[in-house]
Protein backbone atom coordinates (compact mmCIF):
# COMPACT_ATOMS: atom_id res chain seq x y z
CA UNK A 1 0.00 0.00 0.00
CA UNK A 2 1.51 3.32 -1.04
CA UNK A 3 1.82 6.22 1.36
CA UNK A 4 -0.42 9.24 0.67
CA UNK A 5 1.07 12.70 1.33
CA UNK A 6 -0.37 14.47 4.39
CA UNK A 7 -1.23 17.64 2.50
CA UNK A 8 -3.32 15.60 0.04
CA UNK A 9 -5.14 13.95 2.96
CA UNK A 10 -5.85 17.34 4.58
CA UNK A 11 -7.04 18.71 1.23
CA UNK A 12 -9.40 15.75 0.79
CA UNK A 13 -10.77 16.15 4.32
CA UNK A 14 -11.38 19.87 3.84
CA UNK A 15 -13.15 19.22 0.51
CA UNK A 16 -15.35 16.58 2.15
CA UNK A 17 -16.23 18.98 4.98
CA UNK A 18 -17.20 21.60 2.38
CA UNK A 19 -19.83 19.16 1.12
CA UNK A 20 -18.12 17.89 -2.03
CA UNK A 21 -19.03 14.40 -3.21
CA UNK A 22 -16.62 11.49 -3.13
CA UNK A 23 -16.33 11.58 -6.92
CA UNK A 24 -15.45 15.29 -6.91
CA UNK A 25 -12.83 14.81 -4.18
CA UNK A 26 -11.38 11.85 -6.07
CA UNK A 27 -11.01 13.92 -9.24
CA UNK A 28 -9.52 16.94 -7.45
CA UNK A 29 -7.00 15.09 -5.28
CA UNK A 30 -6.20 11.99 -7.33
CA UNK A 31 -6.97 9.62 -4.45
CA UNK A 32 -8.86 6.37 -4.96
CA UNK A 33 -12.53 5.89 -4.14
CA UNK A 34 -11.80 3.66 -1.16
CA UNK A 35 -9.27 6.12 0.29
CA UNK A 36 -11.72 9.01 0.03
CA UNK A 37 -14.51 6.90 1.56
CA UNK A 38 -12.24 5.87 4.42
CA UNK A 39 -11.32 9.51 5.08
CA UNK A 40 -14.98 10.49 4.98
CA UNK A 41 -15.91 7.72 7.39
CA UNK A 42 -13.23 8.59 9.93
CA UNK A 43 -13.07 12.41 9.76
CA UNK A 44 -16.38 13.69 8.36
CA UNK A 45 -19.09 11.77 10.19
CA UNK A 46 -20.95 14.92 11.32
CA UNK A 47 -21.23 16.51 7.86
CA UNK A 48 -24.83 16.41 6.67
CA UNK A 49 -25.32 16.30 2.93
CA UNK A 50 -28.66 17.21 1.40
CA UNK A 51 -30.69 14.35 0.02
CA UNK A 52 -31.07 14.07 -3.69
CA UNK A 53 -34.27 14.65 -5.57
CA UNK A 54 -36.29 17.45 -6.99
CA UNK A 55 -36.77 20.61 -4.96
CA UNK A 56 -40.27 21.46 -3.73
CA UNK A 57 -42.07 24.30 -5.44
CA UNK A 58 -43.90 25.29 -2.26
CA UNK A 59 -41.87 26.05 0.84
CA UNK A 60 -43.26 25.36 4.30
CA UNK A 61 -44.35 28.99 4.58
CA UNK A 62 -46.16 28.81 1.23
CA UNK A 63 -47.90 25.58 2.27
CA UNK A 64 -49.15 27.25 5.46
CA UNK A 65 -50.33 30.20 3.37
CA UNK A 66 -52.35 27.85 1.12
CA UNK A 67 -53.93 26.10 4.09
CA UNK A 68 -54.74 29.44 5.73
CA UNK A 69 -56.44 30.67 2.56
CA UNK A 70 -58.80 27.69 2.76
CA UNK A 71 -59.38 27.64 6.51
CA UNK A 72 -59.42 31.34 7.42
CA UNK A 73 -60.31 33.20 4.21
CA UNK A 74 -62.75 30.50 3.04
CA UNK A 75 -61.32 30.16 -0.48
CA UNK A 76 -63.35 27.38 -2.05
CA UNK A 77 -60.96 25.47 -4.31
CA UNK A 78 -57.31 24.71 -5.05
CA UNK A 79 -57.54 26.60 -8.35
CA UNK A 80 -58.58 29.76 -6.52
CA UNK A 81 -55.74 29.28 -4.02
CA UNK A 82 -53.35 29.14 -7.00
CA UNK A 83 -54.72 32.48 -8.19
CA UNK A 84 -54.12 33.93 -4.71
CA UNK A 85 -50.55 32.61 -4.75
CA UNK A 86 -49.88 34.17 -8.15
CA UNK A 87 -51.36 37.53 -7.11
CA UNK A 88 -49.88 37.78 -3.62
CA UNK A 89 -46.56 35.90 -3.70
CA UNK A 90 -45.88 35.82 -7.46
CA UNK A 91 -45.36 32.04 -7.39
CA UNK A 92 -46.63 29.85 -10.18
CA UNK A 93 -47.45 26.34 -8.99
CA UNK A 94 -49.68 23.53 -10.14
CA UNK A 95 -52.96 22.35 -8.70
CA UNK A 96 -51.49 19.07 -7.46
CA UNK A 97 -48.84 20.85 -5.39
CA UNK A 98 -51.56 22.80 -3.58
CA UNK A 99 -53.72 19.69 -3.12
CA UNK A 100 -50.67 17.84 -1.76
CA UNK A 101 -50.21 20.66 0.79
CA UNK A 102 -53.89 20.34 1.76
CA UNK A 103 -53.62 16.57 2.25
CA UNK A 104 -50.43 17.01 4.28
CA UNK A 105 -52.28 19.45 6.56
CA UNK A 106 -55.20 17.02 6.96
CA UNK A 107 -57.63 18.79 4.65
CA UNK A 108 -58.47 15.84 2.41
CA UNK A 109 -61.85 15.31 0.80
CA UNK A 110 -64.64 14.12 3.08
CA UNK A 111 -67.16 11.71 1.64
CA UNK A 112 -70.68 12.50 2.74
CA UNK A 113 -72.62 9.62 4.30
CA UNK A 114 -75.40 8.18 2.19
CA UNK A 115 -78.88 8.89 3.47
CA UNK A 116 -82.10 7.28 2.26
CA UNK A 117 -84.28 9.34 -0.01
CA UNK A 118 -87.46 10.66 1.57
CA UNK A 119 -89.96 8.71 -0.45
CA UNK A 120 -93.52 8.18 0.79
CA UNK A 121 -92.57 4.76 2.18
CA UNK A 122 -89.53 6.17 4.06
CA UNK A 123 -91.60 9.03 5.48
CA UNK A 124 -94.18 6.55 6.80
CA UNK A 125 -91.46 4.35 8.33
CA UNK A 126 -89.78 7.29 10.08
CA UNK A 127 -93.09 8.63 11.37
CA UNK A 128 -94.23 5.26 12.70
CA UNK A 129 -90.85 4.71 14.41
CA UNK A 130 -90.91 8.13 16.06
CA UNK A 131 -94.51 7.65 17.27
CA UNK A 132 -93.65 4.23 18.67
CA UNK A 133 -90.59 5.54 20.51
CA UNK A 134 -91.77 8.97 21.68
CA UNK A 135 -92.18 7.93 25.33
CA UNK A 136 -88.88 6.09 25.64
CA UNK A 137 -86.48 7.02 28.41
CA UNK A 138 -82.71 6.60 28.78
CA UNK A 139 -83.20 3.34 30.68
CA UNK A 140 -85.22 1.74 27.85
Amino acid sequence: MKQVPRDMVFQAISLLKQGKSILEVKELTGLSNSSVRRLQKTHCSGVIKPNGGRLKKLSAVDERYCVRQVTKNRVSSAVKVIECLENDIRKKVGVEAVRRAFRKAGLGAIEKPKKPLLSAKNICNKLSWSIAHKDWTVDD
